[in-house]
């Protein structure tokens, strides 16, 4: 019975290893893109495989993450769009937070909540407060496109550099710890408007949210209004 069993186990292997091997050879890498000279991290969160721009190139956007609080090589948040020319991808666009501190496991994800026909990005840097330097950071900021074809995304700030069109810090409390993980964006509700679910792993806090907002304002200035359509917090 055992030389059986050993048998069946040894072929068994033998055929997981040439799937494996077989399922290995039908993906050939393209090409690879390096890590941006700013960053000693890597990436944190990233979407691949869109064309929020509508210029028929295959787009990836990610957004930088905080392993060890090294300094501000990953502390502090960024955002980068590489985009697919045919033979190689190149960064077309990058933007920096004014957040001093971040986090790590940003949520990441693709949008349109104020239903204008420009896609969004929806991110998340995560909370690593200080009361004297960031005592309550925004928690979830949007890069809208420009919607002309270009590679721009936010509003520029005269330096080179891009804001979010809208931001919110999910709370009105200094030294308040909240972490979204993960979110989707879907209209829950049916309203015809799409909305940011998320879920924290803070347990402490929020566990659970809706978020909605009023308008993804083109040139930023904080006129959009944000808002928990629900929001559910640990049961004590």
């Amino acid at each position: 019975m055992r030389k059986t069993t050993t048998f069946f186990v040894t072929i068994f292997l033998a055929i997981a290893v040439n799937i494996l091997f077989a399922q290995q050879e039908r993906f050939i890498r393209q090409t690879t893109i390096a890590v941006p000279s700013a960053e000693c991290a890597g990436f944190g969160n990233m979407i691949s495989g869109v064309d929020l721009d509508g210029d028929g190139k295959v787009e990836i956007y990610a957004v930088n993450n905080n392993w060890s609080d090294s300094g501000p090589c990953e502390l502090v948040p960024r955002i980068y769009k590489f985009e697919f020319d045919g033979n190689k991808w190149d960064t077309v666009w990058k933007a920096q937070l004014n957040i001093p501190l971040q986090n790590t496991w940003p949520p990441l994800a693709v949008g349109d909540l104020d239903n204008d026909g420009k896609k969004e990005i929806i991110w998340g840097p995560i909370n690593f407060l200080d009361a004297a330097n960031n005592p309550n950071p925004p928690r979830i900021v949007v890069f809208e496109v420009k919607g002309d074809g270009s590679d721009v995304l936010g509003v520029p700030d005269g330096s080179g550099n891009y804001l979010p069109n809208a931001q919110w810090t999910m709370t009105t409390s200094t030294m308040y710890e909240l972490r979204p993980f993960r979110w989707y964006v879907v209209d829950i509700d049916n309203d015809g408007k799409q909305e940011v679910v998320f879920v924290s792993r803070r347990a402490e806090n929020e566990r659970f949210g809706i978020i909605s907002v009023t308008d993804i304002p083109d040139l930023g200035g904080g006129t959009e209004t944000w808002s928990y359509k629900f929001n559910l917090r640990k049961c004590n």
